[in-house]
């Protein structure tokens, strides 16, 4: 009960004055600002994170469905869809619904729709490692090297929840970079000493 109660005036002041939080920090203007830059710059990233995502599996979704036709695999679309939101899956990913689907007509003795859909798969997984990492890293400037270490360092130390937590580590640290707070690390131009001219000898 309590956590309902406070939850909803929270909630309520929350949307009447979303910066009222502000008003409690001990921070002078400088650092308030410096705050709202960075919550700022963090709502962007994860919002531009989320439509990535969005778009790769968009991708993997059109490829499926156009599969799917030219397999004349019934209601292309649904399964087209399906497929999509599985594709968010990773390791396993699309192969939840080809690998069914493949079984099903085996044994039914059409042996064309499985070898479509091994050719199928290979293309959406091997696609998969070349655009997910090129979009996340336009859409977040983050360098694809980050970006797909991130991605195979989280999924081998702990599974889908080491993925996301070292992706967004790797966007919260690009988001205190953004705003000054951490160095980045880039190169100092080094400045061209002038060299007198040597006078020509006579």
């Amino acid at each position: 009960i309590f956590t309902i109660v406070c939850s909803f005036f929270f909630t309520k002041k929350l949307l009447n004055n979303p910066e009222f939080i502000y008003a409690y920090l001990p921070t002078s203007d400088r650092e308030e600002n410096k705050v709202k830059n960075i919550i700022t710059q963090g709502k962007n990233m994860v919002v531009r994170y989320g439509v990535s995502y969005i778009l790769i599996i968009l991708i993997t979704g059109v490829i499926s469905v156009v599969g799917y036709l030219i397999l004349g695999v019934p209601y292309p679309l649904v399964l087209g869809l399906i497929t999509a939101f599985l594709d968010l899956l990773p390791v396993l990913g699309v192969s939840v619904a080809y690998v069914p689907l493949a079984i099903y007509y085996f044994f039914q003795g059409n042996y064309t729709v499985p070898i479509g859909l091994g050719i199928l798969w290979i293309i959406v997984a091997v696609g998969r490692n070349i655009w997910e990492p090129k979009i996340l890293s336009s859409s977040l400037d983050i360098n694809p090297v980050i970006t797909i270490g991130a991605i195979f360092i989280g999924l081998k130390m702990a599974g889908v929840l080491g993925m996301f937590f070292l992706i967004f580590m790797a966007v919260g640290f690009k988001v205190l970079q953004t705003v000054g707070v951490l160095d980045t690390f880039q190169p100092s131009e080094v400045k061209k000493k002038k060299v007198p001219d040597r006078k020509a000898k006579k």
